[in-house]
């Protein structure tokens, strides 16, 4: 099987992943609705490698580190006979993981 791997428009972005350990329970999701917001994310850019997710009432704190091999995230375009075309859309290098329990916000803390 011949694969075809294209650069996209705007490949040259990094991408990261996010690794959570555990589950998510939405109590506000709609029904059929496709993507839940799961809160918001922001890291330091420090370099300590710290990073929050904040989900209404809890906080977690996780860590960001460097994958051992870089990921290929590709985009399936095309498939004509034995050959397969896929577009490049970009590469992760880095993961953040959180692996500890949530914090509960108390009102008026950050």
């Amino acid at each position: 099987m011949a694969l075809r791997i294209l650069k996209a428009v705007g490949a040259d972005e990094e991408l990261g992943l996010i690794e959570l350990q555990g589950k998510l329970h939405f109590d506000d999701v709609v029904e059929g609705e496709a993507r839940p917001r799961v809160g918001t994310f922001s890291r330091d850019e420090g370099g300590e490698g710290k990073a929050t997710i904040h989900t209404g009432k809890y906080r977690i704190h996780g860590e960001r580190k460097g994958l051992k091999r870089p990921l290929a995230v590709l985009q399936k375009c095309a498939k004509r006979g034995s050959e397969t075309t896929y577009k490049l859309v970009g590469v992760v290098r880095e993961k953040t993981t959180f692996s500890e329990r949530p914090d509960p916000v108390v009102a008026g803390k950050k």
